[in-house]
């Protein structure tokens, strides 16, 4: 039986994707990492580097300009990877008309692609008579947690039924992107990257990477495994799929401090050793995000 089910894009401008999860236990951490991955786990192309070629000649400061130029999307699936690598954008306008002039992304030139990867209408800056801004452009990868240039998720609807004491069966998310990505592949990536953290994980625990992983035995049947450079998302899910493991008694996932690189996972032991709960945790991790690839 399908977990993702649904999938179906909505709005005209086919940014919206709605879908539903069902069918796993337990259901809401699954959910919830893939309503917060799109924020931590999808790196996109974005512009970052804006040369001046001759003085501002806007009415805006150059912060200000900026900040418009590198909030506009590009469409990453528009054009291949090497291309987005090495393009350059060029706005040369110059205003000669009594009413002002707006300059709009589709005033940008194309330096080695043959289109613009962008929608053509956003408004960068509008100028007077006789002003002139002439700059060229280039674009860089990087993740949301970076800056928010590089984010290509508007928001995630996120809601069921709620039944006190009882789990919902079935959990209904929307994705709405800017348009950097068709919602379905940032969906098929937030799946991919969940799925190759929990491959990554398991590769450092069996190679006793202990830069990647490392176990503490606190007290008794209690451990505290030690995650660095892992996503809280990530490490939540991870905890709760450990927690269904034959022997535990219980496994929560906790950040001590947002800009510390690690996250803690505690695992309080009934039976059976941690290594045999902390695989088994990693190895069902892999399957469901192997299995949710296939369904979308």
């Amino acid at each position: 039986m399908p977990i993702i089910n649904d999938l179906e894009i909505i709005g005209g401008r086919k940014t919206k994707l709605r879908f539903t999860v069902s069918g796993y236990k337990p259901l809401i951490p699954l959910a919830n990492a893939i309503r917060r991955a799109p924020y931590e786990l999808i790196p996109i192309y974005a512009i970052s580097d804006i040369i001046y070629l001759e003085p501002n000649g806007s009415s805006a400061i150059d912060e200000y300009l900026e900040q418009r130029i590198k909030a506009i999307p590009i469409w990453n699936e528009k054009l291949d990877e090497k291309t987005l690598e090495t393009l350059s954008l060029e706005l040369n306008v110059s205003c000669n008309s009594e009413l002002g002039c707006d300059v709009l992304s589709s005033d940008f030139k194309v330096v080695g692609a043959d289109s613009l990867p962008m929608h053509p209408d956003h408004l960068i800056v509008t100028l007077k008579k006789g002003q002139k801004i002439n700059i060229s452009c280039r674009l860089s990868k990087g993740y949301p947690e970076q800056h928010e240039r590089f984010q290509s998720i508007c928001g995630v609807d996120y809601h069921y039924p709620e039944k006190a004491g009882e789990e919902p069966k079935k959990i209904t998310l929307v994705y709405r992107s800017n348009g950097a990505l068709s919602p379905k592949t940032m969906l098929l990536g937030c799946i991919q990257a969940i799925g190759n953290e929990a491959s990554n994980i398991g590769k450092a625990f069996k190679e006793k990477n202990e830069e990647k992983i490392r176990v503490f035995n606190t007290f008794g049947q209690k451990y505290e495994i030690k995650l660095t450079n892992t996503t809280i998302t990530i490490g939540n899910l991870l905890a709760q799929i450990i927690g269904k493991q034959k022997g535990v008694l219980m496994s929560s996932c906790v950040k001590i401090h947002p800009l510390l690189n690690f996250i803690n996972i505690v695992v309080a032991l009934e039976s059976g050793t941690i290594e045999e709960a902390l695989q088994g945790g990693i190895e069902e991790m892999v399957q469901l995000m192997g299995k949710l690839e296939k369904e979308v």
